[in-house]
């Protein structure tokens, strides 16, 4: 018998959320490198920061654009899903540009 507080229910997952918290979490590593060798939080630490959390948030978003068919398909809202992929493209080009 399987326990089934185990398994997430992705149908209910927000997946734009943990996309941003993932991209944090990530970017937080860069906080906790600079306390580690006893730098201190300057403006170039939290530039480095928002560059790591800006390239995996553009990552994470142009991969979840390939499976875009399956995401609908199965009721996922990702954000390809939520905004379609024109809309996303043009974003992430903002972004880069």
């Amino acid at each position: 018998m399987r326990n089934n507080k185990l398994f997430i229910n992705f149908k209910s997952t927000n997946f734009i959320l943990i996309i941003i918290l993932v991209g944090l979490i990530w970017a937080s590593l860069v906080i906790f490198l600079s306390f580690y060798y006893s730098h201190s939080l300057n403006f170039s630490i939290l530039l480095i920061l928002i560059f790591i959390y800006l390239r995996l948030f553009i990552h994470e978003n142009f991969s979840d654009i390939k499976d875009i068919k399956t995401d609908r398909r199965r009721g996922l809202l990702t954000l390809p899903v939520v905004l379609s992929q024109k809309k996303l493209f043009y974003i992430l080009n903002s972004i880069f540009n």
